[in-house]
């Protein structure tokens, strides 16, 4: 009851089904941005950017049944603190970025009929399937696909000056993550009709897609310099 009957012939057991429909693509987008004098001589930057796109491509299955949906989250914060003096200056940076992609099949969605409970993630999902021949046809493919990563960073600069030179110093810690899931719906090939009929398959491939993945790692920097004159 997913697939739509076909509409343009092709010979007495399969055709094809031409239709148009919309893509969606909207974005929902804020910029914040403020300045605080703390003192005569310091002043405080923030920066908020928040992005929330979207985007839906149309499928030939009966109510969408196989639209592809991206749903993304970005959100950045910046934020820095200057002092100034006549000898020395000094400037903190703070960072924030987190993004996160969800590209999904609504088809994925769709669960064994019989009702079965789950033993695995994802594995009582309907199978795509594919028959072989002059009367061959086949089911779309259908998966998620999901990434996500946090950066942040920190830094911090100080500089004096004192008669011929001119000292700079300061570090960074900056620390990354990701994450990635790319589990799909498993795969039924069948030789020709008949066997589709009498449902003798010739090949079942279960598909897990990409494993989990889950990664940080860290990066700590040092630095010192004599500008001398």
């Amino acid at each position: 009851d997913m697939l739509p009957l076909p509409n343009v012939p092709i010979n007495d057991d399969i055709g094809r089904f031409e239709t148009v429909r919309s893509a969606t693509s909207r974005e929902n987008h804020t910029i914040t941005k403020a300045d605080y004098h703390v003192t005569e001589s310091s002043n405080l930057a923030f920066n908020y950017t928040r992005m929330r796109p979207f985007g839906l491509d149309p499928s030939y299955y009966v109510g969408g049944a196989n639209d592809r949906t991206y749903e993304y989250v970005q959100d950045r914060i910046a934020a820095s603190y200057t002092i100034g003096r006549p000898r020395w200056t000094s400037e903190t940076r703070f960072g924030w970025n987190y993004s996160d992609m969800a590209r999904l099949d609504q088809f994925f969605l769709k669960k064994d009929p019989s009702g079965k409970a789950e033993k695995a993630p994802w594995d009582r999902s309907v199978a795509r399937f594919g028959v072989s021949g002059p009367s061959g046809f086949s089911s779309g493919a259908a998966e998620i696909w999901d990434m996500d990563g946090l950066t942040l960073s920190l830094d911090q600069k100080i500089s004096r000056h004192a008669g011929k030179h001119s000292f700079k110093f300061g570090g960074r810690f900056m620390h990354y993550g990701g994450f990635r899931s790319n589990p799909e719906n498993p795969s039924i090939s069948f030789q020709n009709k008949a066997d589709f009929l009498a449902n003798v398959p010739s090949g079942v491939t279960p598909t897990f897609g990409s494993p989990y993945y889950s990664s940080r790692m860290y990066e700590l920097g040092l630095f010192a310099q004599d500008d001398w004159r």
